[in-house]
């Protein structure tokens, strides 16, 4: 076992500053963890998974699937529990998808992926609309 260095005048500036009574240093615990290391601990296991291949083919083939004019302004987000979130750029196309286009979409979808796959649609207005 290693012994702990002490680093006594950090110690004796510790003590002033916190009016510690004791002229004895705290014993380490020996089990010293680095804080990197517990982030990267936490970063690991909150990780999203990685996405799976056919979601990433679907945003691949996405313009194929819905149109270039539904493809510019509609993109496919999160796909959790057989839910496939729709989100468009403006208030005008997701009324247009929800009124017009989703039940549309959905059955290309599961023709293309099966209905396992994607059993619903949800449409939501794009929190970060990015087109070109």
């Amino acid at each position: 076992m290693r012994r702990q260095r002490i680093d006594w005048g950090r110690w004796q500036t510790q003590r002033e500053r916190f009016c510690i009574e004791s002229d004895i240093p705290p014993a380490s615990s020996g089990n010293i963890v680095r804080a990197g290391d517990i982030a990267m601990d936490v970063l690991r296991r909150s990780a999203f998974p990685a996405e799976p291949p056919w979601l990433q083919s679907l945003r691949s083939e996405w313009e194929g699937m819905v149109g270039k004019q539904i493809a510019r302004h509609v993109r496919p987000g999160q796909w959790r529990n057989g839910v496939l979130v729709l989100l468009a750029d403006s208030a005008v196309w997701l009324n247009e998808i929800k009124r017009y286009s989703q039940a549309d979409i959905l059955l290309k979808l599961q023709g293309k992926f099966g209905s396992g796959k994607v059993c619903a649609l949800e449409s939501k207005l794009d929190p970060v609309p990015h087109r070109a």
